[in-house]
């Protein structure tokens, strides 16, 4: 398109240069063959008012051909935009892990594209050194920070889908900050930051956790047993004591008295 630009342009330079010559020549000839049917014996040349005709004629189609190109370059720029690969990078904007502990970042392309030929750069506030470089369809640790020395991972498992994922092993509080995700072709590139927070064990071990529906079921029923126990074991000692003073009661023996009516002798009451 570039190459077909220029021959445009070239044409329109030359068609100025020779668009005189060639006018004069087609005139001269043209005269030329009239004067033999006129039986005019010389040719005077072109008249001034024909001279001028001839130059705002050619300066027309110079312009008209002029713009015909910058019209044509507009649209080869546009087209050639429009084929170029766009994308973009997203992320999430926080992610939280506990120090001593292994964690993923995540970061993608839109649209879906493979990305196995791309450069793909985790850097933190300066692009070099970073902390993982995938270069050449390779990872590449010469350019890698010192603290994250084989402690990075860039997990190619859905890399032809444009998935990014950087692994960071045995996180310190020193890790914690922003990280781009920076993603690189031959013609186009975009980055996106997610940042990463540390949580010590302090943070940790802050509020207590819930109990759960299944820890509240377990509790109540311990606390239905005991319940049950305390009463039975209450049940069966109060029955017991009943039964010590029923038996300590029948064993004692029962006074009479002497009943003047009938002279029968019976047990005196109340006593």
């Amino acid at each position: 398109m570039v190459a077909l630009s220029l021959f445009l342009y070239r044409t329109c330079s030359f068609y100025i240069a020779t668009g005189p010559s060639i006018c004069v020549c087609c005139h001269r000839t043209f005269t030329s063959s009239d004067s033999k049917m006129s039986h005019v014996s010389s040719y005077a040349g072109p008249t001034p008012a024909l001279q001028k005709h001839h130059t705002l004629l050619e300066f027309r189609l110079f312009c008209g051909l002029q713009r015909i190109t910058i019209v044509f370059l507009i649209l080869c720029s546009l087209l050639n935009e429009s084929l170029s690969v766009r994308f973009e990078v997203s992320s999430a904007e926080l992610v939280s892990v506990t120090v001593g502990s292994d964690v993923v970042l995540p970061c993608r392309l839109t649209p879906e594209m493979n990305a196995e030929n791309m450069e793909i750069r985790w850097f933190k506030s300066k692009f070099k050194p970073c902390v993982h470089l995938y270069y050449n369809g390779k990872d590449d640790y010469t350019d890698q920070m010192p603290e994250f020395t084989e402690r990075t991972e860039l997990i190619k498992e859905n890399i032809t889908r444009g998935v990014l994922l950087l692994k960071i092993h045995k996180v310190t509080v020193q890790d914690s900050g922003e990280y781009h995700c920076f993603a690189g072709s031959s013609e186009h590139h975009e980055s996106a930051i997610v940042e990463l927070l540390i949580e010590t064990e302090t943070i940790e071990n802050g509020p207590p956790e819930k109990p759960s529906f299944s820890q509240h079921i377990i509790i109540v029923s311990f606390l239905l047993i005991v319940a049950i126990v305390l009463i039975v074991s209450t049940v069966l000692f109060l029955k017991k004591i009943y039964c010590v003073k029923w038996r300590k009661n029948a064993r004692q023996p029962q006074p009479y008295h002497i009943s003047c009516e009938g002279l029968e002798i019976c047990p005196l009451k109340g006593i």
